[in-house]
This record gives C-alpha cells, structure tokens and sequence, in this order.
C-alpha cells in the first residue's frame, strides 16, 4: 500500500513537473522595468503573439527602443529575438506629446485660484486677529 501511493505520489510530481516546463511557442517576455506594456500587448494580440510573465516559458525575449521625433513625440519599436538568432521588429508606435496650451491654462487657473484663495485667508485672518 505505502508503495503504490509513492508510485502515484511519484508520477503525479513528475508529470507536474514536466507540464509547468511547457514552453508557449508564441510566447514574448519583457523585463519588469518595461514601459508601455498596455501598448506592446495590444501590439503582440495583433500579431498573434502572448505577453508571457516567465521568462522561462517564452520561445522570444522582447525588447522596446524608444526614439525621440522631431515633433516631441516618442516614436517606440518592439523587437523580439530568439535565441541566438538575428531579431526582428515586430511592430512600433507612437506616442502623443502633452498639449503645451493645455498645461499652461491649467498653471494659469491654478495661480488665479491660488492667489484669490490666499487674499481670502489673510482677509479672514486679519479680521479676526482685529
């Protein structure tokens, strides 16, 4: 009896074991640091690639290169390599710089709001003072 429960014990592990080593051969992994993943997993769903957390079952090891365009937005490619063979880029895209007069109106308000609520609390602070 303890025998034929090691056996099943034993057999169990061993094809546990050798399911979790599966290796998902659409399988891309990506460094932690890696900005944009929202945006590399849509990009890797389109082309029918996964975003996988383990490196060790990833068949491709993912990379982002990002470059600055003239008109301030990032334009990133995502490049994927396999092994010791050549990498390829797989897709890229860009991102949108801030809209300057956006900011500037939202600092402008914010000092108007600021400077009104401050005259307000030394007003308040001077009559009661008084």
């Amino acid at each position: 009896m303890a025998k034929t429960f090691k056996l099943i014990v034993f057999l169990l592990l061993s094809a546990s074991l050798l399911r979790a080593e599966e290796v998902n051969p659409r399988g891309v992994y990506f460094n932690e640091g890696t900005p944009y993943l929202i945006e590399i997993s849509q990009k890797l769903e389109e082309h029918d690639y996964e975003l996988v957390t383990d490196s060790l079952k990833a068949r491709f090891a993912g990379e982002l290169f990002c470059y600055m365009e003239e008109n301030d937005s990032i334009r990133c490619e995502i490049q994927l390599s396999k092994g010791t063979e050549s990498a390829f880029i797989l897709d890229t895209f860009t991102t949108e710089p801030v809209d300057k007069r956006n900011v500037r109106s939202s600092v402008a308000k914010f000092s108007i709001w600021m400077l009104f609520l401050n005259a307000l609390t030394a007003i308040l602070f001077f009559v009661r003072s008084s």
